[in-house]
């Protein structure tokens, strides 16, 4: 009768070959090459760890010297090990969409806290679309390139201005006006972008894109500026810009 049990030493240790030969034990796998070299693979590139050894040796011999129980048992560890690196590679593999990433964050965001300050709006936002954001530094590329093109569509009937020396309320023709006005007495501006975040406030249902970048630009003297700047941007319920909110200060 013929009884399964690990190879000798740690579970993570392979049966020498040469030795097991020279000892009579005939060597199994549990392991198919094929499976071991996909793993030996995987751990070279370091996206898992290297697949445990999983040899085990058939001796001639009766219950009463090796325990038919016991050594079933004794192979569970080694098992067990298998299916966690197995685990551990084909996860490696699976992308996390961004609506599972973003739900992960919100659950977190969401957490009850007791905060030392009453807030005037709110604590509590969650990520939302990112395409939303995406739209707003469209708007902001045109605004960059001076072009005429000013993604019009994408404000609001009404739109509130607030940057520093300039705070408006007009409406969305008049706002393009004075960007425009604005931008033209810039020479060579180039905007680098730091964050973007695309946000709701859960009870309100409000949304927002926040922005972080820094502005430079040359004035029409010639003098050169550096500006780093967060913007605050506000859309309606119809995914219209009706804020556009900056606070700055200069790098220089």
């Amino acid at each position: 009768m013929n009884f399964w049990r690990p190879s000798p030493g740690p579970y993570f240790t392979s049966l020498p070959v040469g030795k097991a030969a020279e000892e009579g034990v005939v060597v199994k796998s549990v392991v198919s090459e094929q499976t071991r070299a996909a793993f030996t693979t995987r751990a070279s590139q370091g996206k898992c760890p290297p697949v445990p050894a999983l040899e085990c040796a058939t001796f001639g011999g009766t219950p009463s010297e090796y325990g038919n129980t016991m050594n079933r048992h004794a192979l569970i560890p080694a098992l067990l090990s298998l299916c966690f690196v197995f685990n551990a590679c084909t996860s490696e593999n699976t992308p996390r969409t961004t609506e599972q990433d973003a739900s992960a964050r919100n659950d977190s965001a969401m957490k009850e806290v007791t905060l030392p300050y009453p807030m005037a709006y709110s604590a509590k936002f969650v990520f939302t679309d990112p395409e939303k954001g995406r739209k707003v530094l469209d708007l902001w590329k045109h605004y960059d390139a001076n072009t005429r093109e000013t993604a019009n569509d994408l404000l609001a009937d009404t739109v509130a201005l607030e940057l520093p020396g300039l705070r408006m309320r007009a409406g969305r023709d008049s706002v393009v006006s004075v960007l425009r006005a604005r931008r033209s007495a810039r020479l060579e501006l180039r905007t680098e972008m730091d964050v973007l975040m695309s946000v709701r406030e859960p009870d309100k249902g409000d949304d927002w894109v926040l922005v972080w970048a820094v502005e430079r630009y040359t004035d029409q003297a010639g003098h050169a500026h550096a500006v780093k700047y967060q913007q605050v941007w506000g859309l309606n319920k119809q995914g219209k810009v009706y804020l556009i909110e900056q606070f700055d200060r200069s790098l220089q």
